[in-house]
């Protein structure tokens, strides 16, 4: 049974098939060997599958050779570079305090530091208390002192001729505008990379020099392969982040997709597609694994340990209780809010994830968040989850997502007009306490629901790779 069948919708970008994402990983293990990369970095949660796959195919040397590591890696405007920066770091490390050298070095290095930044971190930092301040405790506060980055200064897309003002923006745009915006910010990120002011960086160089990261990365190329590059903005934060752990880090990156032909342009070095995505973008179901953004670092839930826990826990399972409940709901969204449907866009069982959501975490805060591709960790994750993962691809075009956000949006601001006595917002609480009364039940069969996709795309991965007799 499943409780909301994936649907497709109009405006969609065309997906690329898996035995292209296959044979695109083993294209870009070639270019790790080519540009003698010891370190093989991917991206969550794009990478997962990425990773899966080159990991079935590196030899027992490679394995030998080679050292793998994968964490959350976003645009700094999105998600704190602290945050990114820790996630990382193993629990122990993030833990761990600076050596009596450190602090020694640490103190130097501040001196050294350019007047407002030393005064910030002054402020910032307690230095007669450094031996007992955790790694990521220093990660969070000096994370963003002194840093520029040119090619996330509007003023400077003006200046470029990127944009007309600053007040341009890109989701408003019609869709060639938006495509031609893109391609122009990848470019722009790409020639002003080397141009990003860190001035904390000899500080992180100090905190992180002890790490398993900053070990592997000293004197070896990373290699990045990740699913897309869509804006550019990433390729910031990986500079910023590779170079925190190692100031002469060096790194390149492959792609399953980037809107520019960009290879062999500074950084990138693989292009798979101009044209086509890759169909498990932001789909937490397909990959696996659930990452969510907690307080200090990016958390990842895998989906089968969930649901195996969520087995032992619910005995019976209401799948009668639970009919019951979606036709009563799809009827009530069709006599309430059907002007918030749009045909091949906004279906019915978007505004029901909503609403189940809207049940279990009445924040507006975390709803808007999500909607802005931002989950985060919270009691009702699976909600929040099952919400997220049904939104447009993040690399379909801005337009159709603004469409998408707007219509939801535009129902959370309906709701909140309703009159608190009216039949529509009596039968809606109505709703939310028979969907409280099976949610353990509806989390345990969306949780089967990916778990089930999950393995059908990894047979499907296991499948490609014997036909090609690996």
């Amino acid at each position: 049974m499943e409780i909301y069948p994936i649907m497709t919708r109009k405006g969609a970008v065309p997906r690329l098939k898996i035995e292209e994402v296959v044979a695109s990983v083993l294209l870009m293990r070639s270019r790790v060997k080519k540009n003698m990369a010891n370190v093989v970095f991917f991206p969550e949660a794009g990478g997962l599958l990425l990773k899966y796959i080159f990991q079935r195919i590196i030899t027992e040397q490679d394995c030998c050779n080679i050292k793998i590591f994968s964490s959350k890696i976003t645009a700094a405007i999105k998600s704190p570079l602290s945050k990114q920066i820790c996630s990382i770091l193993s629990p122990a490390e993030r833990k761990k305090h600076l050596t009596t050298n450190q602090v020694a070095d640490f103190k130097i290095a501040i001196a050294k530091l350019p007047q407002s930044s030393k005064s910030a971190v002054e402020q910032s930092v307690n230095i007669g208390r450094l031996h007992k301040l955790q790694i990521c405790e220093l990660i969070r506060t000096i994370s963003e002192i002194g840093l520029y980055v040119p090619s996330e200064d509007r003023s400077n897309w003006v200046k470029a001729g990127i944009i007309n003002n600053n007040n341009y923006l890109p989701e408003d745009d019609n869709l060639k505008n938006f495509q031609n915006f893109r391609k122009k910010m990848i470019n722009y990120s790409l020639d002003s990379i080397s141009d990003i002011i860190h001035e904390t960086r000899p500080l992180f160089n100090i905190v992180l020099a002890q790490t398993s990261f900053a070990k592997a990365i000293h004197q070896n190329t990373i290699y990045v392969i990740d699913e897309a590059i869509s804006r550019g903005r990433a390729l910031n934060a990986l500079e910023i982040i590779f170079k925190a752990f190692d100031k002469d880090a060096k790194w390149k990156i492959g792609v399953l997709f980037c809107p520019l032909n960009a290879t062999g342009h500074g950084n990138v070095d693989f292009i798979l597609s101009n044209d086509r995505i890759p169909s498990f973008s932001n789909r937490f179901d397909l990959m696996g694994s659930m990452v969510l953004e907690s307080k200090e670092v990016f958390v990842r839930y895998d989906i089968d340990k969930l649901l195996l826990k969520t087995n032992k826990v619910l005995r019976k399972f209401k799948q009668k209780k639970i009919v019951e409940y979606f036709k009563r709901i799809r009827a009530y969204v069709s006599s309430k809010f059907s002007m918030f449907l749009e045909p091949g866009l906004i279906y019915k069982d978007d505004l029901i994830r909503l609403f189940n959501f809207i049940f279990e975490c009445n924040k507006e805060g975390v709803i808007k968040r999500c909607l802005d591709l931002n989950p985060v960790r919270i009691r009702n994750m699976i909600e929040e989850v099952s919400f997220y993962i049904n939104m447009p691809n993040p690399f379909d075009p801005m337009p159709i997502r603004k469409k998408y956000k707007d219509g939801m949006l535009g129902t959370l601001e309906y709701i909140k007009k309703i009159p608190a006595g009216s039949s529509t917002v009596k039968e809606l609480n109505k709703l939310g306490k028979e969907f409280h009364s099976i949610k353990r039940d509806c989390e345990q069969l969306e949780l089967r629901c990916w778990s089930n996709r999950y393995h059908k795309i990894l047979s499907e991965i296991d499948n490609t790779l014997k036909c090609r007799k690996l």
